[in-house]
C-alpha cells in the first residue's frame, strides 16, 4: 500500500468525524438498541428510533442485540 496523501488523510478525518458525530447524537436522541430475554422463547432486542420503533426476535441476546445494533447503525446512517 502507498501511503495516503495529505488531502486523502484530511478527506477519511472529515468523513470520520461527521459519521461519529451523526452515531453520537443519535445515541443521546434515542439510546442504543436493547435487549431482553424474550417470554416465548429466545431474546428480543430493539430500538425507538429513529423512525418507527424495530424489533428483532433471536436465540440468543448476544445475536439479538448484533442484529439491532446493525439495523439501528444503518438506519441513522442513511439519514447522515
Amino acid at each position: 500500500l502507498r501511503p495516503a496523501a495529505p488531502e486523502e488523510e484530511l478527506w477519511a478525518e472529515a468523513l470520520l468525524d461527521h459519521l461519529t458525530e451523526g452515531l453520537t447524537e443519535a445515541w443521546d436522541r434515542y439510546g442504543a438498541p436493547s435487549a431482553a430475554l424474550d417470554p416465548e422463547g429466545g431474546h428480543l432486542a430493539s430500538f425507538a428510533g429513529p423512525g418507527e420503533p424495530e424489533a428483532f426476535r433471536a436465540p440468543s441476546r448476544r445475536e439479538a442485540y448484533r442484529v439491532a445494533r446493525k439495523a439501528w447503525f444503518r438506519r441513522i446512517l442513511e439519514r447522515l
